[in-house]
């Protein structure tokens, strides 16, 4: 059967966190075993992505009618198993020499960036040998491991990639597809996909700019707000201020006009007794004298 190395996120169930069992591709272009979609909540014929919380629409025949996603991993038995394709960077290069110290494979570009870089420039490198390199590039990917023979099928519920010998063998009661045929398929399919998720990238720009943009009026509104509130309170506090101003003056002159009546009053009355002592006075004299 043919083998193909996936991180751990692409190689199991967002749901039940194992190996795929006969994985279906949402709308959402997550995916999923089969019989874990089975276990979902249907309202109205929809599903929710548990992920990104997507409504699905299901076929009419259910999660049974979704699309399969054509992929195998073959889990690893040994820890020092050769790796095909190099893990550090995405141009699926062959494999020529794995670090000991990050523990990943690498290819013949890979392995010299790594040893320029400051960061891992010391780290141990281990070289394949010049046999296991003949070995490696001598089974690609496309010829089966267990019979030699070329990979044409596609067993549906297995979800692996079979030989002719492997589907007369250990999958000849199974839904077997014709792999060209299938690939074919997958490809429109994701053809489509690309363009309706290339349209929905668009809107979603649009939309993203229209958000800005209001968010750029509402930053701006506030900024008009926070300077008509404060040139009211500025105006209200000048208002007071003067209000202040004149009511104090007022009582301070009220209390100006208080005093001089009074002061006037008091010097008036002085005045007066004063007479009345001068003239009480010369009465006295007077009398003494006659």
């Amino acid at each position: 059967m043919a083998q193909g190395n996936y991180s751990d996120i692409e190689s199991k169930c967002g749901i039940c966190l194992s190996p795929y069992t006969e994985p279906r591709l949402l709308e959402c272009f997550h995916t999923f075993c089969t019989p874990c979609l089975e276990k979902l909540d249907v309202n109205d014929n929809n599903v929710t992505c548990p992920l990104c919380r997507t409504q699905i629409a299901l076929p009419d025949n259910g999660v049974s009618g979704l699309k399969t996603y054509p992929f195998y991993v073959e889990p690893s038995h040994r820890d020092n198993e050769l790796m095909d394709i190099c893990e550090l960077c995405s141009e699926e290069n062959y494999v020529v020499a794995k670090c000991l110290d990050c523990k990943i494979d690498l290819c013949l570009n890979c392995r010299d960036y790594h040893k320029k870089l400051k960061a891992s420039q010391k780290h141990s490198l281990e070289n394949l040998k010049l046999d296991e390199l003949k070995q490696h590039h001598a089974n690609p990917i496309n010829e089966c491991n267990e019979h030699g023979k070329e990979i044409t099928l596609f067993c549906v519920p297995c979800n692996t990639f079979l030989c002719s010998e492997c589907s007369e063998k250990a999958h000849r009661l199974h839904k077997v597809q014709n792999l060209s045929q299938l690939v074919q398929t997958r490809k429109k399919m994701l053809l489509a996909r690309t363009a309706s998720l290339k349209s929905r990238i668009s809107v979603i720009g649009n939309t993203a700019e229209r958000v800005k943009q209001e968010e750029n009026n509402y930053y701006k509104n506030c900024s008009i707000v926070k300077k008509d509130i404060l040139a009211h309170a500025t105006s209200i506090k000048d208002v007071f201020c003067n209000t202040v101003d004149i009511l104090t003056n007022k009582h301070l002159a009220t209390i100006d006009n208080t005093k001089k009546i009074d002061i006037k009053r008091w010097r008036g009355e002085a005045t007066r007794e004063m007479g009345d002592n001068s003239r009480r006075t010369d009465i006295g004299l007077a009398y003494h004298s006659v």
